[in-house]
């Protein structure tokens, strides 16, 4: 009885998704690939999880882009790739995800895809400590460990920094967020 459940859910899934995916619903070629990615409501297969994924990503959806440039960054089911991981997490760093910002300060303090640079990443741990976008609920669940990463990293990079590299990375963060449309 509950295998068959099981297999009515998984079906369900992928129908209710499905005709709106291949319409070209972002979100909808999302959450087909979270499905597919993670085995939750259908078999996983990594080719259509990345396949969707991937058309998600390419039509701005944000959490498709964190999604696909963690999956390069840790080369999950693909080949790793710094670039595409630093091109796709820039892209949902800038629409104001705190996950990427801070994987993106990660890489800039590292030098992982992108140049290295302290006050590059600096800049994106602070936005990522105060909730990503502008108006962002940083006590939302989850996001208190992001924030608690975020400022640990603005500690390190503060003591690699000089006072002019903060100063900037400062200015820069608040440029941003006043580039921010409120939501």
């Amino acid at each position: 009885m509950k295998r068959s459940s099981a297999r009515r859910q998984t079906a369900n899934v992928v129908e209710l998704w499905l005709p709106l995916a291949v319409k070209g619903h972002a979100r909808a070629q999302y959450i087909l690939g979270r499905v597919y990615a993670e085995g939750k409501g259908a078999p996983r297969d990594q080719k259509q999880a990345f396949d969707w994924l991937a058309k998600s990503a390419e039509q701005g959806n944000a959490d498709a882009q964190l999604y696909l440039g963690v999956m390069y960054a840790k080369g999950r089911h693909i080949p790793r790739n710094d670039l595409k991981a630093s091109h796709w997490l820039r892209f949902a760093a800038e629409a104001g995800l705190a996950k990427a910002q801070c994987y993106l300060s990660r890489m800039y303090a590292q030098g992982i895809g992108v140049p290295r640079s302290f006050v590059y990443a600096y800049m994106w741990a602070m936005l990522a400590a105060t909730g990503g976008r502008r108006g962002a609920d940083i006590s939302r669940v989850g996001n208190e460990k992001i924030r608690a990463y975020a400022l640990n990293t603005l500690e390190t990079f503060a003591r690699n920094m000089s006072r002019e590299e903060a100063s900037a990375a400062i200015r820069m963060a608040k440029k941003w967020r006043s580039r921010q449309i409120a939501p």
